[in-house]
């Protein structure tokens, strides 16, 4: 308890102990390389919903186009549907007893505006699997924020996806560590490559994490306040809000995320967007894991940030609890300190030892370059310029890793 006590005693001296409900937009800097060119078509615009009875498939073309829906089943058309001229269209089929279809959907009238999308709809949504064991190659992607060309870049000139977008990592590890949306313009394009690189990678002996962040948590309860305009537009068209094309009950991608863990664990190296604080220490990777699956499923869940009209009929306690478990800075979700302070060892040794991990990989607190911290038991790789290097670790021992640095031109450098 005294360990705890001090280590409270010190986050309030290193920043005020309260609840974050936003990242301060100062002092952060321009990111480079984002194209302005905006894409709208394909999966840079698609929302998917899962309904009881119907799937709801909405898109988006390049331009005013009459659309066309075709849903394929083992290769075959099961469903077609047209629509009138729009640039946003939306199509239900049937829902059957599926666990796999294949869309098809575009514009008539441009040939160049056909677009492919596979949908995996798992009769029971399950927490994804978080500790894993016997693994040679790791890389790791801090936060990217929307910036989808700039990821693919950095995947292709490392040989973990090809030209065409084709996991070719072979058994290699791929964690994105948190923080996929807001300020980007290209969050859901990026989330579908995601979506589909993480069954490709399964069925060829790799896997791909998400690993959830603070801004994941934020879009799903509505917290809306670094939406690029771009990404809102895709609302716009689609006649909802946004966070509504992530609803954890209803939307394809929302339901998707809402499976991922805040921690994960690949043989000895501990992962969290923010960083695991003593206060935590006293869960385990599945058990943390555990109660983040149910409480996302709370309807507390959904009005932690609504005014005191609405909180007031929660038991205080309990809602001061859950603000603190998704909004607290202290949370895995949010906390600094272990970047901005080179003072917080013993705490650091105190969670590896109860995580049984000698590395501990952080996000969400930018640097400028991908860099080690406390002797190399941390890890830092949010980038000042995001999604433009990551990291690679190489077991080289039953208990070490070597450790590299990636770059988005594929330049390989020891990490020092």
């Amino acid at each position: 308890m005294l360990l705890f006590t001090l280590f409270l005693v010190f986050t309030w001296l290193l920043e005020p102990a309260t609840i974050i409900l936003s990242e301060p937009a100062s002092g952060l800097p321009a990111q480079t390389g984002q194209s302005k060119e905006f894409h709208l078509h394909g999966e840079y615009g698609l929302f998917v919903r899962e309904l009881p009875d119907s799937i709801e498939v909405n898109w988006i073309t390049e331009n005013a186009d009459s659309g066309f829906l075709e849903v394929f089943v083992e290769g075959e058309v099961r469903h077609e549907a047209g629509t009138p001229l729009s640039r946003a269209h939306t199509a239900k089929v049937a829902k059957k007893n599926y666990r796999n279809i294949v869309l098809r959907y575009g514009g008539r009238q441009n040939p160049e505006d056909s677009n492919r999308t596979t949908i995996r709809l798992p009769k029971k949504k399950k927490k994804a699997k978080a500790v894993f064991n016997d693994v040679d190659s790791i890389f790791v992607v801090g936060d990217v924020h929307g910036r989808f060309i700039q990821l693919r870049q950095l995947l292709t000139n490392a040989g973990v996806i090809d030209k065409a977008l084709n996991w070719t990592g072979g058994r290699a590890h791929l964690v994105l560590l948190g923080d996929l949306f807001d300020r980007g313009h290209d969050v859901t394009r990026l989330l579908w490559f995601l979506y589909n690189i993480e069954y490709q990678a399964q069925r060829r002996g790799g896997r791909v994490h998400l690993v959830l962040g603070n801004h994941e948590i934020m879009t799903i309860v509505d917290d809306l306040r670094y939406l690029s305009g771009k990404e809102r537009l895709i609302a716009d068209y689609h006649r909802t809000t946004y966070a509504k094309l992530f609803d954890i009950y209803e939307s394809v991608l929302g339901k998707w995320l809402s499976t991922k863990p805040a921690l994960l664990k690949i043989n000895n190296v501990l992962f969290a967007h923010g960083g695991v604080t003593p206060n935590y220490a006293h869960y385990t990777v599945n058990s943390y894991n555990e109660a983040l699956f149910s409480r996302m499923r709370e309807p507390i869940f959904f009005d932690l940030l609504q005014d005191s009209v609405v909180t007031a009929q929660y038991d205080s306690e309990t809602y001061e609890n859950r603000l603190a478990f998704f909004f607290g800075n202290l949370s895995p979700f949010w906390f600094r300190g272990y970047v901005l302070s080179e003072t917080l060892g013993k705490y650091l040794k105190y969670v590896l030892t109860k995580f049984d991990a000698n590395i501990h990989v952080v996000a969400h607190t930018p640097v400028k370059s991908i860099a080690e911290r406390y002797n190399g038991d941390l890890i830092a790789v949010d980038l000042q310029d995001a999604a433009t290097e990551m990291l690679l670790l190489v077991r080289h021992k039953r208990k070490s890793f070597k450790r590299f640095r990636y770059d988005i031109n594929g330049r390989v450098t020891d990490l020092e």
